[in-house]
């Protein structure tokens, strides 16, 4: 969104210039009641890869990523991601929603399309098998596909869930410019292979494009005002 264009017409012109000392502070006030505002949009991979394997017909990595199996949709770079999260998504382990592997430990690398500020990942569990359960992971980002000078971002123990749909676990560690995620699977709950529900992750807050154009333009007509009474006073 680009920045406003402010134009005044003659009327509003005339009063600037009569009462420029009560436009400014009128301004001042707006700006100050206008909440700041934070986005913190969620963030789907677009691919992944992995050495685990894919079990098939229905244990595709894909359906770590795509959605499947999640009771709400959100919107990949839209959709808050603390609104969302507030929602208690939950997700639903069923043949054709799950990433089903064939080992029971290795690695999965997501690839989030683009650089950004990535501080939290939402990590869904697998519903159907507690055994299949990831149980602690370990998780690095970069800026490359082949990991060349990884960032270390912690390693973490996961829940083992109880029921199906399962809750989304959240993972935080400190917001690291990457595109690519790995996830080193540690271990899992048992099994001689794991399975996973779906993965989300959330790009670190920044302003609202709205709100900038808003600051912008309330700071513009405010230097705008005090030249007219500058001019008045002239």
């Amino acid at each position: 969104m680009g920045l406003p264009v402010i134009v005044f017409g003659s009327k509003v012109d005339n009063m600037i210039r009569s009462r420029p000392s009560a436009i400014s502070f009128a301004l001042l006030v707006s700006l100050a009641i206008v909440p700041a505002s934070l986005a913190t949009p969620i963030i789907g991979a677009v691919s992944a890869t992995t050495n685990m394997g894919e079990l098939q017909p229905d244990g595709n990595l894909v359906h770590a990523i795509n959605q499947s199996g999640l009771l709400s949709a959100y919107t990949s770079g839209v959709t808050d991601f603390d609104a969302y999260m507030a929602g208690d998504p939950g997700h639903f382990s069923f043949p054709g929603n799950d990433w089903l592997t064939i080992t029971p430990t290795g690695v999965v690398d997501f690839n989030l399309g683009s650089v950004l500020p990535i501080g939290r990942m939402a990590v869904w569990n697998f519903g159907g098998n507690t055994a299949f359960d990831f149980t602690q992971i370990h998780l690095f980002g970069s800026l490359d596909a082949a990991f060349l000078t990884p960032v270390d971002l912690g390693t973490f123990n996961l829940v083992v869930p109880t029921i199906n749909p399962v809750g989304a676990q959240i993972l935080s560690f400190s917001s690291t410019s990457v595109q690519y995620i790995r996830m080193q699977v540690v271990a899992n709950n048992g099994a001689d292979r794991s399975a996973l529900g779906e993965v989300a992750f959330a790009a670190a807050s920044v302003p609202e494009p709205s709100s900038l154009s808003l600051a912008f333009a309330a700071a513009f007509t405010l230097c705008l005002s005090s030249l007219v009474r500058k001019d008045v006073r002239a």
